[in-house]
């Protein structure tokens, strides 16, 4: 089976709380649809914050985790967003442990990102699988654009890697070390690399398997739109003939992306 994983910050290090149950609500629809039916969800939610009734197969796991106030620096910003990520995730993945939930492979998924709805059925067919890196996925601001980004996406969302949790739950993963959770909970960059360098490399996923939201307001490290990302001064200087891939490359939001990302009938 394939469980996903759901840290939703502390209300008070976001300016606008109906906005991340909003969020949160098409997050969850969208992890709720997927194709195969051996799919657990647990989120990470403060004690006293509600969100809307989740889906069938969520599970709310309570947390007691002081609002980090982040800084504006943005080295300690990034530190403090790790650690605050990866204490409630610990607590999300201690429920799923609990459950007798966490025994195939995981997925971290941002509250505000959305999961194509046939991972848990690829996750099914190859049960031992160590797991998969998200190479391809949507970039989308909600509105009616969206592109897709070709190739290591997983460096750029944290919606983007498939672990098999046995490389979680032993005596030396983040369940037991504090330092392991900052760094393979709290942060997408180190978990490939770090599997890669024991010998157990996850594979790349072969079709998009998620949705990067940008500019959703709440962002706690990109607040920029899909067209700001894309026009921006410093990326053209230093990149331009890659964003003028990236402006032809977009495409309008269609019926099958609905399907696949949003569980839209």
């Amino acid at each position: 089976m394939i469980t996903f994983l759901v840290p939703i910050r502390h209300p008070g290090s976001v300016p606008n709380w109906s906005l991340v149950r909003d969020l949160v609500a098409t997050t969850l629809r969208s992890i709720a649809a997927q194709d195969h039916p051996d799919w657990a969800c647990y989120v990470a939610l403060e004690a006293g914050a509600e969100i809307d009734s989740p889906p069938e197969g969520v599970r709310v796991a309570r947390t007691r985790i002081p609002d980090p106030h982040l800084p504006r620096e943005m080295a300690a910003r990034a530190a403090a967003v790790r650690r605050d990520k990866g204490a409630r995730l610990v607590a999300a993945l201690s429920a799923a442990v609990e459950d007798g939930r966490a025994a195939g492979h995981v997925m971290i998924c941002d509250y505000d990102d959305l999961v194509s709805r046939r991972l848990a059925d690829h996750a099914a067919a190859r049960p031992e699988a160590d797991g998969w890196t998200v190479e391809r996925g949507h970039l989308w601001d909600g509105g009616r654009w969206t592109l897709l980004f070709p190739g290591v996406f997983h460096q750029l969302c944290g919606t983007s890697l498939i672990v098999h949790a046995r490389h979680l739950t032993g005596p030396d993963g983040p369940l037991h070390r504090r330092d392991a959770a900052d760094r393979l909970l709290g942060s997408h960059k180190f978990l490939a690399r770090d599997l890669a360098a024991a010998a157990t490399p996850l594979e790349p996923l072969p079709f998009p398997g998620a949705v990067y939201r940008m500019g959703t307001g709440v962002n706690a490290m990109n607040p920029r739109g899909l067209m700001r990302w894309v026009t921006h001064p410093l990326r053209v200087r230093r990149h331009p003939t890659r964003q003028l891939r990236a402006l032809a490359a977009m495409r309008r939001v269609g019926s099958s992306f609905r399907r696949e990302f949003m569980g839209a009938l």
